[in-house]
């Protein structure tokens, strides 16, 4: 079993791929569900791992839930499913890998633009807590697209992180490290500064398959490819990481 962190951590990754968001329209509306999520550490030492996760998607007027993000989203034009909406949110941040465990949480503002081509938006989230001090800013597209009765959304995405945010996600300080021998990890990971902020590439393709007019089946994969401050870290196996969701959610 994982621990209260890993498994925190799990629930981060997976909505932190883009799923059938509660904001997507002005409908009230509750989601709960369950699934697995396999995510494939890119340190050396580490391998996939595999978490049981819940699923909770809800909205009540212009407020929301989308797994550990939380806010407030508002529509500017008569059409829930077109035109501009900005969102308010507060959301957690996980260490990526196995071995730093720690939870954070940001809180930032996004603004989407959605149309019949898809949807662009870009967001700017910050840490709150006063762990790192450090933003990160992403500018996203996506568009859905009808195939029988299941909808596949693929989408990509630009991720800048600044030094502090690049540090605490692909960095290793001297306490990690001396935490992880402490555990008796095998491979405990070399200390490492990433001294500049740095540019992830990211892909992913959400599936929904609606069983019934409640039940729908809920499948996503996601890769990114890390900034090139990021990659200098010798702990690092692979240049990339890599997560895969399959659940189902019961809508009331």
């Amino acid at each position: 079993m994982p621990s209260v962190h890993r498994l925190a951590a799990a629930l981060v990754a997976a909505f932190s791929l883009p799923p059938a968001h509660a904001h997507a329209s002005d409908e009230d509306r509750l989601v709960i569900g369950a699934g697995a999520l396999a995510y494939r550490s890119p340190f050396e030492g580490e391998g996939v791992s595999v978490f049981p996760i819940p699923i909770l998607v809800a909205r009540r007027g212009a407020f929301y839930v989308d797994g550990l993000e939380a806010g407030a989203s508002w529509r500017l034009g008569p059409d829930s499913d077109h035109g501009v909406s900005v969102d308010a949110f507060v959301v957690a941040r996980a260490l990526p890998g196995e071995n730093r465990e720690q939870v954070t949480a940001d809180a930032g503002v996004r603004a989407s633009w959605a149309g019949s081509a898809g949807t662009v938006s870009i967001d700017y989230r910050r840490d709150i807590t006063g762990e790192f001090e450090g933003g990160e800013a992403t500018a996203r597209y996506e568009v859905a697209v009808r195939v029988g009765g299941v909808t596949l959304t693929p989408g990509v995405q630009l991720v800048w992180q600044d030094r502090a945010t690049a540090n605490h996600m692909y960095g290793v300080s001297a306490e990690q490290r001396h935490e992880m021998i402490e555990d008796g990890v095998t491979t405990p990971l070399p200390v490492f500064e990433v001294r500049e902020g740095g540019l992830n590439v990211g892909g992913d393709l959400t599936m929904l398959w609606p069983v019934t007019d409640r039940i729908v089946v809920i499948a996503q994969a996601s890769a990114a490819y890390l900034g090139e401050s990021a990659r200098e870290n010798p702990g690092l196996r692979d240049d990339f990481e890599v997560q895969t969701l399959i659940g189902f959610g019961y809508s009331f």
